[in-house]
């Protein structure tokens, strides 16, 4: 998994394919950021403050940047933003590397899962190993089951996707189930980003996440390839 020099814009030292530009309103992992503050190398240069024991260190295994998490008590999160106003579709992806795929590891979520008015999305591995792809319009939600079972100790990468007609999953630039159809339209309050954890701050990511990107649309299948070919 390393970046191939594919594309001409260029976010921090990194190159990014400029087909996969168009919609991307959060990313990391181009930039080193500073003591406990990494960057959104999307557009819109948001700060992510880093909590806990988290770290963001350069990463031999991606040639780029990630987050390093030891599951007790650190997470990254953004201040409470609204990157989705608007959008036309969510795809929400990451790499990622558990040292322990037998507990929960929260990989992405926005807003906080008590309330369905104030979450947005999560995406996480399940204790039983499963991969779990949740999405809510701010009165009610779905929660649907990726088959995948990632081994630990291995950097994989994992794409969510939703449309007004369409909510599937991506293990490795393939696609893991059947699309659904059942929430219509995105919850598009303004709530904080969280990496490796989610809005009641537990379930904590035991491992590694690199290259978080969430797009305001949903991205193709061959863009996904694509993306999962970048590394």
């Amino acid at each position: 998994m390393r970046f191939r020099s594919k594309g001409q814009y260029v976010y921090g030292s990194e190159q990014i394919d400029p087909r996969l530009r168009q919609g991307l309103v959060f990313a990391t992992g181009r930039r080193p950021g500073s003591g406990l503050t990494a960057l959104d190398d999307s557009p819109f240069n948001r700060a992510i403050t880093l909590s806990g024991n988290a770290t963001w260190n350069a990463n031999v295994s991606n040639n780029g940047y990630c987050f390093d998490f030891d599951g007790t008590g650190d997470y990254a999160s953004t201040a409470s933003i609204n990157p989705l106003s608007g959008a036309t579709g969510l795809t929400v992806s990451c790499w990622f590397n558990t040292f322990n795929s037998g507990v929960r590891n929260n990989f992405v979520s926005q807003g906080d899962l008590d309330a369905i008015a104030n979450y947005i999305f999560i995406l996480r591995l399940n204790g039983d190993g499963t991969t779990v792809w949740g999405i809510s319009d701010g009165t009610s939600q779905n929660q649907m089951s990726l088959s995948v079972s990632p081994s630990a100790n291995t950097w994989n990468h994992i794409v969510a996707v939703w449309s007004p007609s369409t909510q599937a999953g991506y293990f490795n630039g393939v696609l893991t189930n059947a699309p659904q159809n059942v929430i219509t339209s995105l919850n598009t309050a303004s709530k904080p980003i969280y990496i490796g954890t989610e809005g009641r701050i537990q379930d904590y990511m035991q491992g590694k996440i690199a290259d978080v990107r969430i797009y305001n649309r949903a991205l193709t299948t061959s863009e996904i390839i694509m993306m999962y070919n970048e590394r």
